[in-house]
């Protein structure tokens, strides 16, 4: 769901909202976890814009500390959420560069885990914008290894996503739920029975990303090539011609 600096005009949102002469703000953000999207979708709301586009992820995301810890401050907020990127290069940058208000990482598992900096001034500015970041990594890799329980945490997230999407169902502003990475719409325990067809093209999406998905050398960052970015584009305008 982000689109990137280096890839104008390539990803799926940058081309529906040419197509329909829309600005475009991205919320969205590489590596993030529900908890954060459900934060993005909150802040989104509170925007009250036309339209909005977004997607589930994979429940193998965390938080954790970054260093800073505010007890006077009870509730997170985009504020607060920062990445490990030291080279950004989301459109949506404005938002998550690092700075000192910044006390939630936000990332998945496997970049923490198996994605080990392979230039040496990448880990000196790293462990220079966290407070002991090899303790942290550490930390992780125990947590992984002795208490993280992955379909627990699949179900968590469900539940969390169940709720911040009913509240976009009810604020009346229109959305579409481009693609279920998560698995809420195909789980019959949890399934949103009014997320119509109207609110979604899953299915759509889903098929493109299985027939037009790239090698992970030829990956913008869309977990789609060009084409596929472009198709799922298409799909959308689509859609919201058909619906809204």
């Amino acid at each position: 769901m982000s689109p990137r600096l280096a890839h104008p005009k390539k990803h799926f949102a940058e081309i529906f909202a040419d197509h329909f002469d829309c600005t475009l703000t991205s919320y969205a953000r590489s590596g993030f976890s529900n908890g954060a999207i459900a934060i993005q979708i909150e802040s989104a709301i509170s925007n009250n814009p036309d339209l909005i586009l977004l997607n589930l992820t994979n429940s193998d995301r965390i938080e954790f500390l970054s260093g800073k810890y505010d007890k006077n401050n009870t509730t997170v907020t985009m504020e607060h959420l920062g990445d490990c990127h030291i080279n950004p290069k989301e459109l949506s940058d404005n938002f998550y560069q690092y700075d000192e208000n910044k006390t939630l990482v936000s990332e998945n598992l496997y970049s923490l885990l198996h994605h080990t900096p392979t230039c040496d001034s990448y880990l000196d500015n790293i462990r220079k914008r966290y407070d002991q970041w090899d303790d942290k990594i550490l930390a992780i890799k125990s947590y992984f290894t002795y208490l993280h329980h992955a379909k627990w945490k699949n179900q968590v997230d469900q539940l969390m996503m169940h709720t911040i999407l009913y509240r976009l169902h009810k604020s009346n502003i229109p959305y579409i739920l481009v693609h279920d990475f998560l698995g809420l719409t195909t789980n019959s325990r949890y399934y949103p029975d009014w997320l119509t067809q109207k609110h979604t093209t899953h299915d759509l999406v889903h098929s493109i990303r299985l027939t037009m998905g790239p090698p992970h050398d030829n990956d913008p960052g869309f977990h789609l090539t060009y084409e596929g970015s472009e198709a799922v584009a298409n799909v959308l305008i689509e859609h919201y011609n058909r619906y809204f």
